[in-house]
């Protein structure tokens, strides 16, 4: 079964997401044919340079439009509209 859109959730400390990125990248030219969105701050969103075409990142504001139970209401709903198929944590 192939996937056409996978979300990948990266939401803790800027050093994680930066030792994501290789991996991330190197998934994103294996499968040319999916799109991947990566779902991660603000200031880790900057990280992603020259990202793969197949790559979108979507920035969840967890101190601000995203904080709190409703915030994270607001934040699945915009991620449902993405039509997701599979999710990495």
């Amino acid at each position: 079964m192939s996937y056409r859109k996978v979300l990948i959730i990266r939401l803790s400390a800027l050093g994680d997401v930066a030792m994501t990125i290789p991996v991330v990248y190197s998934v994103c030219r294996a499968y040319p044919e999916t799109t991947f969105v990566m779902l991660t701050q603000k200031v880790a969103s900057q990280l992603f340079i020259n990202a793969p075409r197949n790559l979108q990142v979507v920035v969840a504001d967890v101190k601000g439009r995203h904080k709190g139970f409703v915030g994270l209401y607001h934040l699945a709903r915009e991620v449902r509209r993405l039509s997701i198929d599979a999710v990495a944590d």
